[in-house]
């Protein structure tokens, strides 16, 4: 796995964030919210991609509506289901992409993005949507017999938010979660948390839900690294299935967490879904 595999995996909507925020008041929506469609030149470009959260706006670059939907509900789009379109493009007005310049009201703060999302979606994008909640296959993070081989910190006062994704020359910060080049060609990753590293676990490598059992509260100096991809596994002419990569992942994220007194136990648990009954292809006007 390469740091370049990740990147893309995010920018295709295959990671989410923090879970939606349960509501005790009115809902808040952003003061303003302008939506814009990327110029077809820049559809595929290396332009800004995900969410990025300030004191007052709130910027999204070059996202899908599937992305949207998984940020503002805090569901992974494997559970999200809807028409066909949002997960199946069969035109180029399926796959569209979106940005968004959206301004905070006096107050607001970061863990409420996802409900203003949530407004936006449904007021500009005429969403209709509901939750349910279905027993499926999931993976659930575990201590080890011997005990979590991590220190606990202090947390400091600039901790990323788990809405924002950052890009630069010393690698990138998803979900509160840095991701840089490792040894001999691998990625490492840095968290501060079991939250945050389930989320990048869950929704940007692996397709089964995971589940934090570890009971570990507070922050954390977790850091573990995954090797580079086996090439001896590709195919003569260099490609790599799918599903042998997906195994091939899976067996090395395992082998991370060993390491790192944690483990992977497979379970049935309850996974929130989230059941799109209508959902338009373009917003209404700025």
């Amino acid at each position: 796995m390469s740091i370049r595999r990740i990147c893309t995996a995010t920018a295709v909507g295959l990671i989410s964030t923090i879970g939606a925020l349960a509501q005790t008041g009115p809902r808040l929506t952003f003061e303003v919210a302008v939506i814009k469609v990327p110029a077809p030149t820049a559809q595929n470009s290396s332009a800004a991609t995900g969410i990025k959260v300030t004191a007052q706006q709130v910027t999204v670059g070059r996202t899908s509506l599937l992305r949207l939907t998984e940020i503002a509900y805090g569901i992974g789009n494997a559970h999200i289901e809807g028409p066909a379109w949002l997960r199946n493009p069969q035109s180029a007005n399926d796959v569209r992409l979106f940005d968004i310049a959206a301004k905070l009201p006096p107050g607001a703060t970061p863990a409420q993005v996802p409900q203003m999302l949530q407004a936006l979606l449904e007021n500009r994008f005429k969403l209709t949507a509901r939750k349910t909640s279905k027993l499926a296959d999931t993976y659930a993070l575990v201590v080890g017999k011997n005990g979590p081989k991590f220190p606990k910190k202090e947390p400091s006062g600039d901790q990323p938010s788990n809405l924002d994704f950052t890009s630069g020359p010393n690698g990138m910060q998803i979900m509160g979660v840095k991701i840089s080049a490792g040894a001999n060609g691998g990625t490492r990753m840095e968290a501060s948390s079991p939250s945050g590293l389930i989320e990048i676990l869950s929704k940007a490598v692996l397709p089964t839900p995971v589940i934090d059992k570890t009971g570990l509260n507070g922050s954390y100096d977790i850091k573990f690294e995954i090797p580079p991809f086996d090439r001896n596994l590709s195919s003569a002419d260099g490609s790599i299935a799918p599903a042998d990569l997906q195994e091939w992942t899976r067996i090395s994220l395992f082998a991370a967490m060993e390491k790192i007194g944690l483990k992977m136990e497979k379970q049935k648990n309850p996974v929130e879904t989230l059941v799109i009954d209508h959902l338009e292809k373009a917003p209404t006007e700025n």
